[in-house]
């Protein structure tokens, strides 16, 4: 109407939903695809990496043994069959937004005996 009145209502809550990010989320997806690492082969002394989609790096965050299978992928072959439990690192290159899989358990073959 032309009144010019004004009347206020009682207080409305309003739920705003949090913003998504579409970069995590597909960071979070890769990651969560990792789920096995390829066994290494007997006196193997690096680790075949889980393969990532394009656009994504990956790398060891942690190592429970890091005397058999350090962060940077290198193996020292032990003296007997050892499993090392793995967390990965999936980043997406050009957000920066990373992501990390689940813990992996390794089985690393023991070294072969030397003969004599």
């Amino acid at each position: 109407t032309v009144s010019g009145k004004t009347a206020d209502t009682a207080e409305i809550s309003v739920k705003v939903p949090a913003k998504t990010d579409a970069d995590q989320d597909a960071v979070n997806a890769e990651a969560a695809k990792i789920k096995s690492v390829a066994e290494p082969v007997k006196n193997a002394i690096n680790l075949t990496l889980p393969t990532v989609g394009e656009g994504y790096t990956i790398t060891i965050k942690s190592s429970n043994n890091e005397s058999v299978i350090a962060k940077d992928g290198k193996i020292t072959p032990p003296s007997t069959d050892t499993t090392v439990k793995l967390i990965f690192t999936v980043k997406h290159t050009v957000s920066g937004k990373t992501a990390d899989t689940a813990e992996i358990s390794v089985k690393v073959p023991a070294k072969t005996a030397k003969q004599n």
